[in-house]
């Protein structure tokens, strides 16, 4: 089966990202020069994938006429735009984007289950909304069909993770593994280190048999009185039917200031125009005696 669509949950109310998020939804906050989401539309339209699911709050008008709306004539005529940026989006307009409201916030799994009667009886990728993976080569999602396409098992991309880290995550514990895909025997949500001996972490990338509609549909809600999306993984985990990939590329938590701030920053220095003069600049900065409100000229 041919992985054709993406459900992507951003409907949560983003309170680690307040006030920025009060009027703006946190997807649509910029990573130096476009929204979060947009990274992650990239990456599954680089995957082949067209058909995306946008499991969104009420207060979604921003992100629709972003990624639903034509570029303006204006905007596609200005000397300040380039032609790539240009058509690089024309891909995103390619699309078909659906949105779906979750009207209350019942946790991962609920926000999946939400798009079962347009995910039909497909299996599908989910991209979690507030996590960027810069890949150096194939994108994080291509790679994760790639291990669906020759095992026909859900897949979820993990990385190793500090022992302080362990408990911020999904976790993967494992019997085997080929390469650097893991067989996984058991997942546990955000677990204290002395519950596992694993820092494999799940970082919000999966291809998911369909079966976990049916998982999801029955389950019982758990920490946080939620519908964790990682105790119906741990089902299929259960059956010998789940993989882990530690993939190649690095992962930003930009649901988070600090981890917003380090994607802008980093996502500044790969851009070719600026990054001379973006690390000129943080030279001056953390060699000097910084006051917020001093002159720098770019």
């Amino acid at each position: 089966m041919k992985i054709k669509k993406v459900v992507i949950p951003v409907a949560g109310l983003a309170t680690r990202m307040f006030p920025a998020t009060k009027a703006v939804q946190k997807g649509m906050l910029p990573i130096f020069d476009r929204p979060i989401l947009q990274y992650v539309i990239e990456e599954v339209i680089e995957a082949g994938i067209k058909d995306i699911i946008l499991i969104v709050n009420e207060d979604y008008e921003t992100i629709d006429k972003h990624f639903n709306k034509d570029i303006d004539y204006r905007i596609k005529n200005s000397n300040n735009v380039s032609n790539e940026y240009i058509e690089s989006f024309k891909k995103i307009l390619d699309c078909n984007i659906n949105f779906i409201i979750q009207k209350e916030q019942k946790g991962l799994g609920d926000a999946i289950l939400c798009a079962k009667e347009i995910v039909k009886d497909e299996d599908f990728c989910v991209a979690l909304g507030d996590v960027i993976i810069d890949s150096n080569k194939k994108s994080v999602t291509s790679q994760l069909v790639d291990v669906y396409d020759k095992y026909q098992k859900t897949v979820v991309a993990v990385e190793t993770v500090s022992e302080d880290k362990v408990s911020m995550y999904g976790i993967l514990e494992w019997d085997k593994r080929e390469d650097n895909i893991y067989n996984s025997v058991r997942l546990i949500e955000k677990p204290e280190r002395s519950q596992t001996s694993s820092n494999l972490a799940m970082v919000g990338r999966y291809i998911v048999k369909n079966e976990i509609f049916d998982i999801l549909s029955h389950q019982n809600p758990g920490k946080n009185g939620e519908i964790q999306f990682t105790d119906a993984l741990n089902e299929l985990s259960k059956k010998n039917e789940l993989l882990g990939l530690n993939f190649d590329g690095k992962t930003y938590d930009v649901g988070n200031r600090l981890g917003y701030l380090i994607a802008n920053v980093e996502f500044g220095l790969k851009d070719k125009t600026n990054s001379e003069k973006i690390k000129e600049y943080l030279k001056n900065l953390v060699s000097s005696d910084f006051r917020i409100g001093d002159d720098y000229e770019f």
